[in-house]
Formats: structure tokens, sequence, C-alpha cells
């Protein structure tokens, strides 16, 4: 985990994230503290663990060198996309 990276969530991150409301998006970290506390884990009202929801909603991230070849490299960014998309079998176009 990056050191920049924030332990936990709040409403208004998971509503960026998930581009809702931020009302939606305290009912999104109540429903996942609720699932949190039923396995006995230490719940915060109003923020939810960010590993927790990037699993629950599977996100996943590029692997780190992708990434950076991708903020490196103007002039290749498309080609590193694509290559990435054929990786993951991404199917859908680059808008």
């Amino acid at each position: 985990m990056e050191t920049n990276e924030k332990l936990m969530l709040t409403a208004e991150d998971v509503a960026e994230i998930l581009q809702v409301k931020p009302s939606r998006a305290y009912t999104i970290i109540r429903q996942m503290n609720t699932e949190l506390a039923a396995m006995g884990k230490l719940v915060i009202r109003g923020r939810v663990n960010r590993h927790y929801f990037e699993q629950k909603i599977s996100i996943k991230k590029a692997p780190p060198r992708v990434a950076a070849q991708v903020r490196s490299s103007s002039k290749n960014t498309n080609l590193i996309i694509s290559k990435f998309c054929e990786k993951v079998h991404f199917t859908g176009g680059i808008p």
C-alpha cells in the first residue's frame, strides 16, 4: 500500500469513486460496515476500510509498472493502455 493512500474512505471518497450522491455513499458505507461488524471487525461510522471497499466492488488496480509507464510516456499512452487492456481481457473501447 502506498504511504499516501488512506486506510479508511469517507462518504465523499466513496461518492467520488462510484459517481453517486453522498447520501447514497453513506448508505453503501452503512451496509459494508454492517457486514464488517458481523465478521467481528471494528467499524467507524461514516467510514469504510479501503481494502474491503475495493474488494467488495471489485476494483483491480493496474500493476505499478504499467501505471508508471502511462504517467511517464504521453507519446505511447494509447499503445500502453491497449496492451494493458488486452492482458486483463478488456473488450470495451477506450473512450
